[in-house]
C-alpha cells in the first residue's frame, strides 16, 4: 500500500496540508497553527500518514513535535531543495495551498533522501533557540552600528545618535547575556567534545558553541567532506568540455554564520597555529590571493574539528598537517 504523504506549508496563524488522493485528485485543509488545530490535523490525514514540512524557524517547530510524540513520521525538509524542485517543476503561482502541495510531491520523489525527523536530545534545543537569537541580534547590531555612523555625520542627528547609542549598548549587554548562556549550556552538555575543539590554536569559544549546536555535536554528519558542504565551504570546480574553464571557488549553499566564523578563525589562526600558518603560505606561493588562503585554512580548521570531535581526541599539531 502506497504511503499517504501530506505536505504542510505553515505560517505564523495557520497552515495548509495536502496530499493526494490519485493523479489530478487533492485532499486540501486549512488548520489553525495551535493545539486543537493539530489534533485536527491528525484526526484529517490519520496517524498512518507521513508528515513533510519546511524548516520554517519556529512556527514549524510545534507542529513537528506534536506529531512525533503521535508516533508519526516527520520530515523537516530543507526550504532551499524544496523551492528548487518547485522550479524544476514550473510552478508559476504561489498560494499556501499550492505550497502545501508542492511539499506533498517534493516529499513524494524524494522518499528515500528524506530523514526522519526527530526532537533535539537534552537541551540542544534551547541551545539552538539562543542561537538563532545570537544571529538576530548580532544583525541588529550591526544596523545600529551603520546608523549611529550615519547620524554622526550630521549636527542634526544629535539626539538621534544619542538614543541610538544608549540602544547598541543595550544590544550588546543582551548578546554578552546570550553568549553566555549558550556557553554554559553547550560545556555542560558537550563538556569532552568542547574542551577538545577548544585545543586547536585559532577556533574560539563562539565558533567551537556554534560548530557543536549546528551539527548536532557532529552527528549529522559521517565525513568531513559532508560537513563542509553544509557549511558551504567545498570547492567548486567550473568546467564543461573544452571551451568553459570558469575561475574555481567555494560553493556557499551552506550556513553562512558558520562560514563567516570559520573565516575569522582562518584570520586568527595565521598568528596562532603554525600549523595553519605554514599552510597559508604554501597556498600563497603558488599564486592563491590571500583571501583565497584564509578560506581554505578555514575548511583545514572545519576538517581538524570534525576529526578532533569524532575521535575524542585533542589537538595534535603533526597529525593535524596530514588533514
Amino acid at each position: 500500500m502506497a504511503k499517504k504523504h501530506v505536505g504542510i506549508d505553515i505560517s505564523k496563524d495557520t497552515f495548509n496540508a495536502a496530499y493526494q488522493i490519485s493523479k489530478g485528485c487533492w485532499s486540501d485543509a486549512e488548520f489553525e497553527n495551535n493545539a486543537p488545530g493539530r489534533r485536527k490535523l491528525l484526526e484529517w490525514a490519520g496517524a498512518d500518514a507521513v508528515f513533510t514540512m519546511e524548516a520554517t524557524g519556529y512556527y514549524h517547530m510545534e507542529t513537528a513535535l506534536f506529531l512525533h510524540g503521535k508516533k508519526c513520521l516527520v520530515h523537516v525538509a530543507n526550504p532551499m531543495l524544496v523551492k528548487r524542485f518547485s522550479q524544476m517543476c514550473f510552478q508559476r503561482g504561489k498560494t499556501d495551498k499550492a505550497d502545501a502541495r508542492m511539499i506533498a510531491e517534493f516529499a513524494v520523489c524524494n522518499e528515500d533522501r528524506l530523514r526522519d525527523w526527530k526532537p533535539a536530545e537534552g537541551r540542544l534545543g534551547e541551545a539552538r533557540t539562543l542561537l538563532s537569537a545570537i544571529k538576530q541580534v548580532n544583525k541588529q547590531i550591526t544596523q545600529s552600528s551603520n546608523c549611529l555612523g550615519a547620524l554622526k555625520l550630521t549636527k542634526a542627528g544629535k539626539l538621534a545618535a544619542f538614543a541610538m547609542a544608549v540602544l547598541l549598548r543595550s544590544q550588546r549587554r543582551t548578546l554578552r547575556a546570550l553568549e553566555d548562556s549558550l556557553q554554559t549550556i553547550v560545556k555542560k552538555e558537550f563538556e569532552g567534545m568542547y574542551n577538545a575543539i577548544m585545543t586547536i590554536p585559532g577556533i574560539g569559544p563562539k565558533t567551537t558553541a556554534a560548530l557543536i549546536v549546528c551539527t548536532n555535536g557532529f552527528k549529522d554528519f559521517n565525513n568531513q567532506k559532508q560537513v563542509c558542504a553544509y557549511v558551504g565551504l567545498s570547492p567548486r570546480v567550473y568546467e564543461s568540455g573544452s571551451s568553459v574553464r570558469g575561475k574555481g571557488h567555494i560553493c556557499k549553499l551552506g550556513n553562512p554564520y558558520l562560514r563567516k566564523l570559520l573565516y575569522m578563525c582562518g584570520v586568527s589562526s595565521l598568528k596562532h597555529n603554525p600549523v595553519c600558518k605554514t599552510f597559508s603560505d604554501s597556498l600563497e606561493d603558488r599564486g592563491k590571493k590571500k583571501k583565497v588562503a584564509i578560506v581554505a585554512v578555514g575548511n583545514k580548521l572545519l576538517r581538524i574539528a570534525f576529526s578532533v570531535a569524532k575521535t575524542g581526541t585533542t589537538w595534535n599539531p603533526g597529525y593535524a598537517m596530514t588533514r
